[in-house]
């Protein structure tokens, strides 16, 4: 994971192109699995069709309710939740 980290491959939006890189660079690495938080709408849309799939997803005002420290104000006007997916590399 740092590894992915430190080369910025998790801050890409999930492109076919910027997936293409992940994949070659997990499969590399003997990493069979990738796992991203998606904050926003678009790249929910995008890793969608990149082929994420959903692991874990809370509305963004059930994670408020949890801890107030989650406030992000705006945030629901275009996104209603953060989703943790993945991707699995065969």
């Amino acid at each position: 994971m740092h590894l992915l980290a430190e080369l910025n491959i998790l801050e890409l939006p999930p492109t076919k192109q910027n997936c293409d890189i992940r994949e070659a660079l997990c499969r590399a690495c003997g990493i069979t699995v990738s796992i991203t938080m998606f904050t926003s709408a678009i790249s929910q849309k995008l890793a969608d069709r990149a082929g994420f799939k959903d692991l874990y997803a809370i509305d963004y005002a059930d994670l408020e309710k949890i801890n107030p420290i989650f406030r992000y104000p705006g945030i629901q006007e275009h996104t209603k939740s953060i989703r943790c997916m993945y991707i699995i590399y065969k």
